[in-house]
């Protein structure tokens, strides 16, 4: 290990003691600097996608919000490799998927007939969200509300507990995306 070494993860200190992190240097660019990067293009794609007008299409961008988080992430990851090894350093890290990724893997993910075969499922999938979910309503309300056109609240994520009793509390309806 060098001077100028950078620890890609904490797993890879599992193989080397904790002095030689110590001693090792912080990344080349800070926590601030990477999440303003990271809002930039998390904002710009969510832009991008609400511009859609095909539900179909707005949904699946939504779902692969994901996707693109796991981008920012390896980029960040590869930069930081580049940038360590230029400057003669050690860049230590276990394999993993940040760092190298399986992309042989990873392009079949997005086979346009597996998209297409997948569309009756999220429908099918949300539905059943918004039933479990919105329990708080009656069954014909939630029914009405899921196939209603106008505007309504979105919900992304886990159904976690400060989430159900804000939605409780309020009385509310979400529709939850896949």
């Amino acid at each position: 290990m060098s001077e100028t070494s950078v620890y890609g993860d904490l797993d890879s200190l599992k193989e080397l003691n904790i002095s030689s992190f110590l001693k090792s240097q912080p990344w080349p660019f800070s926590d601030d600097e990477f999440h303003e990067i990271s809002q930039l293009i998390t904002k710009s794609y969510i832009s991008l996608a609400q511009k859609s007008e095909n539900k179909f299409l707005f949904q699946f961008l939504l779902i692969e919000m994901g996707f693109v988080e796991f981008l920012i992430n390896h980029l960040n990851y590869r930069i930081t490799k580049k940038i360590t090894l230029k400057g003669k350093g050690d860049f230590i890290s276990r394999p993993h998927s940040y760092i190298a990724p399986n992309w042989q893997e990873l392009k079949y993910f997005y086979d346009l007939e597996r998209i297409k075969s997948v569309k009756g499922k999220f429908f099918i999938r949300r539905l059943l969200k918004n039933i479990l979910f919105n329990r708080n309503a009656s069954f014909k309300n939630i029914v009405t509300f899921f196939f209603r056109k106008s505007s309504r609240i979105v919900s992304l994520g886990s159904n976690e507990l400060l989430k159900r009793i804000y939605i409780k509390k309020n009385k509310l309806l979400f529709d939850y995306q896949n």
